[in-house]
């Protein structure tokens, strides 16, 4: 895929994700690695895309990375790749 076909891609599964639940996102690598049948490279680009797309609004989770203001409490678990928590405003 290209790089802007992934960023459109990205943009499309958060605005489905949030209207399921506006103030939490998962991306689980069944998701993303199975489901969208993303590469590994892929992979790595959508979820930066996701973290550009989300980091002004959301605390993001990710790769073991819990952003500043983030809730303590959410933990990444084996087969997630990205928890979005709103709590910035």
């Amino acid at each position: 895929m290209t790089g802007e076909e992934i960023i459109l891609l990205a943009k499309k599964k958060i605005e489905e994700k949030t209207k399921q639940n506006p103030n939490y996102i998962k991306f689980s690598y069944f998701e993303v690695r199975v489901t969208m049948n993303l590469s590994e490279e892929d992979t790595d680009e959508f979820l930066k895309a996701v973290f550009k797309e989300l980091g002004e609004k959301y605390a993001i989770h990710y790769k073991g990375i819990k952003a500043e203001g983030g809730n303590p409490n959410v933990t990444l678990q084996n087969n997630e790749l990205l928890i979005a928590v709103m709590d910035k405003v």
